[in-house]
């Protein structure tokens, strides 16, 4: 029949009472014309108002100068995490840029993939990527050293604060291997509030309660929380 499926699934008429009008040889070439522009412009509505909204931040007539990459860059920043320029916008508490377990995480940080890098960001900041140079710094990146925490335990992310709480590790392998497993694993903020047992232990950590585990997802730790 003279229809088409849009893409919410409602069927629409290509033709008046396009319902009852088979499609045969002779108006096939009509019937994939009107198909194709009516599901190329099902979506206008919608595009217009994501414009106008565009529009009222930035004019429709600048965005012309810019290709694609270069307005995802100027919105959004650069996919490459640098080390100097997330060590240019960081603060220390309860220690300084020349504790030792701060070297030790400036060291494991310059060898971890960008990949890593932009898990490590959401971790602490619940975004994966840093903002432009030029752009004014509202935030800085805190890490507050916890001396009372054992070796044993994770590191803590708080999202809200762009923050990381680190423990006194005693070398930079066990730091990466804390850090490391803390942003793969744990990528939900407030995670605390979803069943995840206290638990200091890695060994010991128990299971999301009451959660589907999917693709392979592996153990939980509390303490590798993210706060929002």
């Amino acid at each position: 029949m003279m229809t088409a499926r849009l893409s919410g699934g409602k069927t629409v008429d290509l033709v008046k009472n396009g319902a009852k009008v088979p499609v045969t040889y002779a108006n096939l070439d009509e019937y994939c014309r009107l198909t194709v522009q009516t599901r190329l412009n099902e979506a206008n509505d919608q595009i217009k108002w994501i414009k106008d909204g565009i529009d009222a931040t930035l004019k429709e007539s600048l965005l012309r100068f810019f290709t694609w990459r270069e307005l995802e860059h100027k919105v959004i920043g650069d996919a490459e995490i640098k080390v100097e320029q997330l060590a240019s916008m960081t603060s220390y508490t309860k220690c300084d840029k020349d504790h030792e377990t701060i070297k030790m995480f400036w060291s494991v940080f310059e060898s971890l993939t960008n990949e890593e890098r932009q898990r490590y960001l959401q971790f602490v900041w619940g975004r994966t990527r840093l903002p432009l140079k030029e752009m004014k710094q509202s935030m800085m990146h805190n890490i507050i050293m916890d001396d009372k925490k054992s070796v044993d335990s994770m590191p803590k992310g708080q999202t809200c604060f762009f923050q990381l709480t680190l423990p006194c590790y005693q070398s930079a392998a066990q730091l990466k291997q804390k850090l490391v497993y803390a942003f793969t694993h744990c990528v939900q903020i407030d995670g605390d509030n979803e069943g995840m047992a206290q638990n200091d232990n890695v060994d010991e950590a128990l299971l999301w309660e009451d959660q589907p585990i999917e693709n392979d997802s592996p153990v939980v730790n509390e303490d590798a929380r993210v706060d929002g």
